[in-house]
């Protein structure tokens, strides 16, 4: 299915966690590399490469992250779901420091990492 436009030239998602458990509710550690959900309007395929500009609660820095679509829920998904897309971190070292950052966090407030807004 054509989207009718290039995602790569609308620039990189900003994504900012204000606290915590929603940063829980995005993140994807079911993904063999880890990912985050992010709620988008953007349309996507599975593949497609995607690159985002994370806020984590409590660090000032964006951090930069890229990696392919592998999860997209649509708009009027069943139960309510928040329409936008799960993006499989890529491999690279960096992206791979942002993932264990994430978990570190999530470990350190004591929340699971199981619970997402994907399932």
């Amino acid at each position: 299915m054509e989207t009718g436009f290039d995602q790569r030239t609308q620039g990189p998602l900003a994504l900012r966690f204000a606290g915590m458990t929603q940063l829980q509710a995005s993140y994807m550690p079911y993904l063999r590399r880890g990912g985050l959900f992010i709620a988008t309007g953007r349309r996507y395929r599975l593949g497609d490469p995607v690159a985002a500009s994370v806020s984590l609660a409590d660090h000032f820095e964006q951090l930069p992250v890229h990696g392919e679509v592998a999860w997209i829920t649509p708009p009027g998904a069943q139960g309510n779901r928040i329409p936008g897309v799960g993006i499989q971190f890529s491999g690279d070292e960096a992206v791979q420091n942002v993932r264990a950052l994430i978990e570190g966090l999530l470990t350190q407030h004591g929340l699971p990492t199981v619970t997402s807004n994907t399932m």
